[in-house]
């Protein structure tokens, strides 16, 4: 297994693991990941694939799984129609 493998496999472990989105820099110390930039190419890399959810926020990204993020979302849907 090649470094690059080991990297997607324990990011997506992390994250398919969490209980809530997690920040990038979040995942890449639970993943034992020394490179950011690594860390968001790989996320964003396995959301393209459909394998995560990924949410764009303020400044940077949260990542979940993709039931949790639906909730999330919908949740965040309810809760702008209470308005």
């Amino acid at each position: 297994m090649t470094e690059y493998e080991k990297y997607r496999e324990s990011i997506l472990s992390v994250v398919l693991k969490a209980e809530c989105p997690l920040a990038i820099e979040t995942i890449r110390r639970k993943a034992g990941i020394k490179v950011w930039e690594t860390t968001k190419a790989l996320l964003l890399e396995l959301m393209v694939e459909g394998k995560i959810a990924g949410l764009k926020t303020g400044k940077s990204w949260v990542f979940s799984n993709r039931e949790k993020m639906n909730v999330i979302s919908m949740a965040e849907v309810n809760s702008n129609d209470q308005s």
